[in-house]
C-alpha cells in the first residue's frame, strides 16, 4: 500500500524542500497522499521573501490503514498534532491508527453529517467547492486557526482522500501566510496524480451509488481530480466575497495578530 518513488520519510531539509517543490508523496505505508507543503517558497508580490518551513505542515488521505512501519515513519515526523477534518461517520468507521504515538488528535470534521449538506443537488466539484465557502467557511477557518496555535510542533491536515477539505484548509492557511496563489495551486493539483491507481479505484468502487456524486467519469471527477481550475475558480470566489484568504480568515475571528502567528509559524525569512 506505499506509493512508489518517494523520498525516505525524515529528509534533510534540502531534500524536504525539493520533494515538497515536487509534492511528492512520502513513502508512509498505507497512505498515498501523505506529503509536505515545504518547498514552496515564493511569497506574494510586495511581501517580505519568506519561504514555508520545513517539516512543519504536512497533509494527507486517511489514516486508518496505516500499517506497523507507516506507524513508525508517521512517528519519525515528529507530528504532534494531527486535524481530522472528517464526518463522524467516516471517523467510526475508518479510526486513524496513531495510538500510542504521542500525538494529539483534533476532530474537525467540515461537514457534520455522514453526507454533504444537500449532496442531492451537488454534481460538480466547483459546486461542493462552493458550499465549503459559502456554508462552512467558519469551519475552514477555525481549521486554520488550529495551524495558527500550533507553535513549532509539526501539523498534519488530512480527511479522507487530503484534497478537497484538506485542500481548502491548507489552500487558506498558506494564502494567510502570504504564500503566492499560483504555488498554492500547485501543491493543490498534485492530489490527482498521487491518488490514481489503487486508491482511486476502490474508492470509486465503494461510492457508486451515492447520491449525488453521479456516475461515471462525473463520479470520477469527484473522488480523484484535483484540477487548477477548480481550486482558481474557487479562490475567485473567495476574493469576491471577501477580498481573499485573509479576508476570509479575518471575517471568522482572526485578527491581524492571529494572521501575523500564521505566518509566522508557517514561513522563514529566505
Amino acid at each position: 500500500m506505499t506509493h512508489p518513488e518517494g523520498p525516505d520519510p525524515v529528509t534533510s531539509t534540502a531534500e524536504d524542500a525539493v520533494f515538497g517543490t515536487r509534492n511528492r508523496p512520502y513513502p508512509i505505508e498505507g497512505t498515498y497522499n501523505f506529503r509536505s507543503t515545504a518547498g514552496h517558497s515564493p511569497t506574494a508580490a510586495g511581501t517580505p521573501a519568506r519561504a514555508l518551513r520545513d517539516g512543519k505542515l504536512y497533509r494527507s488521505d486517511a489514516l486508518h490503514a496505516l500499517t506497523d512501519a507507516g506507524r513508525r515513519q508517521v512517528s519519525e515526523l515528529r507530528i504532534r498534532l494531527v486535524i481530522d477534518l472528517r464526518d463522524h461517520t467516516e471517523l467510526a468507521s475508518s479510526p486513524s491508527r496513531l495510538y500510542g504515538l504521542g500525538i494529539t488528535t483534533h476532530h474537525h470534521p467540515v461537514f457534520e453529517q455522514g453526507n454533504v449538506p444537500g449532496a442531492a443537488a451537488i454534481t460538480t466539484l466547483p459546486e461542493i467547492y462552493r458550499l465549503m465557502i459559502t456554508r462552512h467557511a467558519r469551519r475552514l477557518a477555525d481549521a486554520v486557526r488550529l495551524i495558527a496555535d500550533s507553535g513549532t510542533d509539526p501539523v498534519l491536515v488530512h480527511c479522507t482522500a487530503g484534497k478537497d477539505r484538506t485542500g481548502l484548509v491548507v489552500a487558506l492557511a498558506l494564502l494567510g501566510a502570504g504564500i503566492d496563489r499560483d504555488h498554492v495551486i500547485l501543491d493543490y493539483t498534485a492530489s490527482e496524480e498521487n491518488l490514481a491507481g489503487e486508491w482511486a479505484e476502490t474508492m470509486i468502487t465503494a461510492m457508486a451509488g451515492h447520491p449525488g456524486l453521479g456516475t461515471g467519469e462525473e463520479l470520477r471527477q469527484i473522488i480523484t481530480a484535483s484540477p487548477a481550475t477548480v481550486l482558481a475558480t474557487t479562490l475567485d470566489l473567495v476574493d469576491e466575497l471577501y477580498g481573499g484568504a485573509a479576508g476570509l480568515l479575518k471575517a471568522h475571528g482572526f485578527s491581524d495578530a492571529d494572521l501575523a502567528r500564521l505566518t509566522d509559524v508557517l514561513t522563514t525569512t529566505r
